[in-house]
């Protein structure tokens, strides 16, 4: 169910009524409203405005409502150019590295602008990140057993047996860390780091600001995302499921573990078991605060 009321989009039937709101609509009385007639809990979807479908669709098919409030947005980073021109020259690279799905929707733009270049030997740090390149047909060669940069660096197999002048291509957001860059090298591969494109801040209209509150669960997928939330609503909600450690020790800093929840192994199918888990903790808070 999805509607749009005062320019405010909303899922799952929660609405609020921005309009009221700012007319004086006490907070609390609309607290009051939001959660009668429901002991259901809402859910915050915080990646880049309309990627949420994977996540969101799965919880809605489940009977859970939903809200997407993007945390963080996406600009071309200062390597943009230079991932078309070095995709001219596929000869060069054993391996071209994906780390995330919005990396491989950079790479497979600049591959389209270098004319869909052939033979590449494409590595993906997990399922996502592999169908997102696969279903714009580019094949994948190679997943870690773990969906992570460092597995990935450890496990990625040597093309040439203890060759030392493999060159690997490496295109990312300008803020990623340099771990996998350091491991590939002492593994005696020569890495050329792109940032072709940079994770910012999304900026939440007021309305957005007014709805976080009413958010009992948050979903990150990064920190960066974490950091986005802070940024627009101050502190983080009750509870918070992560896609990964990754996104998790972020939210560590905050809240106390016990309100944290994420797979052992990053993705979307243990996403999905991370928030749900995080749904029967509500639920139990809940009860116990009605008994």
């Amino acid at each position: 169910m999805h509607g749009q009321i005062g320019g405010f989009v909303w899922n799952g039937g929660w609405v609020v009524d921005i309009l009221r709101w700012r007319k004086g609509f006490q907070r609390e009385g609309v607290g009051r409203w939001l959660c009668s007639g429901s002991g259901e809990t809402l859910v915050g979807l915080t990646r880049e405005r309309g990627k949420n479908d994977g996540l969101g669709g799965e919880l809605r098919r489940r009977g859970i409502r939903t809200q997407e409030l993007p945390c963080i947005s996406f600009a071309d980073g200062p390597d943009r150019v230079r991932l078309v021109e070095n995709l001219g020259h596929s000869e060069e690279w054993a391996w071209i590295v994906i780390t995330s799905p919005e990396s491989a929707d950079v790479f497979l733009d600049g591959w389209r602008e270098a004319g869909e270049t052939r033979g590449l030997r494409v590595a993906a740090v997990g399922g996502a990140t592999r169908d997102r390149l696969e279903q714009a047909g580019v094949s994948v060669a190679f997943i870690p057993s773990k969906a992570t940069g460092a597995t990935l660096a450890s496990e990625l197999p040597e093309l040439v047996p203890g060759s030392l002048e493999a060159r690997i291509l490496y295109p990312c957001s300008a803020r990623a860390g340099n771990d996998l860059v350091e491991s590939l090298s002492t593994r005696g591969y020569r890495v050329t780091r792109l940032n072709t494109y940079d994770t910012v801040p999304a900026v939440w209209t007021e309305a957005e600001k007014s709805l976080s509150s009413f958010i009992q669960i948050a979903t990150f997928a990064s920190p960066s995302a974490v950091q986005g939330w802070l940024n627009e609503a101050g502190s983080l909600p009750p509870l918070a499921a992560c896609i990964g450690e990754t996104s998790a020790r972020a939210c560590m800093n905050y809240m106390d573990s016990e309100q944290i929840f994420y797979p052992e192994k990053p993705g979307l199918p243990g996403w999905i078991d991370a928030t749900m888990q995080a749904i029967d903790k509500a639920e139990s808070r809940r009860e116990n605060s009605d008994a």
